[in-house]
C-alpha cells in the first residue's frame, strides 16, 4: 500500500499518487500541477505580466494575487489597478484563462484596497464583455505592450 496517498494501482502495485486517486475516484474532475503532480493544464502564478506568442496546445491559467506580493493577508495594501489590468488583458490575449487571488485577513474580511481594485477589473470585464467572455486569444500574436486580440466564431 502506497505509505502517502494509501491507494495502489491494480495489477502493478504501484502508488496511485495525487492524479491516480482523483482520477479514479472522481474521473469527471479537473486537476491542476500546483500540487507537483501532472495537471489537466499548466499553471502560470505570480504577479508577471505574459509575454510572448499565444498559449496553443494545454490550457494555461494564469493566478495571482492583487494583495501584491503575496498569497495571504498583507495589511490594507493591493496592486495598483493597471498592474491587474497588465496582467489580465496580456493573459487572455494569449488564450490563458485568469484566477485573482485576494489575501483577507483573519476574520475573512477582505482590506478595502483590495476590493477596491476587483470592483475595477470586474467593471473593466462588465464593459467589454464581448471582448472578454467565451473568447479564445488570437487568432493573431500579440505584439508586446503594443496589441493583442481576442476572438469568438469571425469576430475579432
Amino acid at each position: 500500500m502506497d505509505a502517502a496517498y494509501g491507494e495502489n494501482e491494480p495489477g502493478t502495485g504501484k502508488g496511485l499518487g495525487l492524479s491516480g486517486l482523483v482520477r479514479q475516484h472522481q474521473p469527471n474532475a479537473v486537476a491542476s500541477s500546483r500540487s507537483g503532480w501532472v495537471g489537466d493544464y499548466d499553471v502560470d502564478e505570480g504577479f508577471g505580466v505574459p509575454s510572448g506568442p499565444i498559449r496553443f496546445g494545454r490550457l494555461v491559467q494564469k493566478a495571482f494575487s492583487v494583495s501584491g506580493g503575496t498569497w495571504a493577508y498583507s495589511g490594507d495594501f493591493a496592486m495598483s489597478f493597471s498592474s491587474a489590468m497588465a496582467i489580465i488583458v496580456n493573459s487572455f490575449v494569449r488564450d490563458m484563462c485568469v484566477i485573482v487571488n485576494v489575501g483577507p485577513d483573519a476574520t475573512g474580511a477582505v482590506p478595502s484596497k483590495q476590493v477596491a481594485v476587483i470592483r475595477q477589473l470586474g467593471g473593466f470585464m462588465s464593459a467589454n464583455k464581448e471582448a472578454v467572455y467565451s473568447t479564445r486569444g488570437g487568432p493573431w500574436n500579440p505584439v508586446d505592450g503594443q496589441y493583442g486580440f481576442t476572438f469568438t466564431d469571425k469576430t475579432v
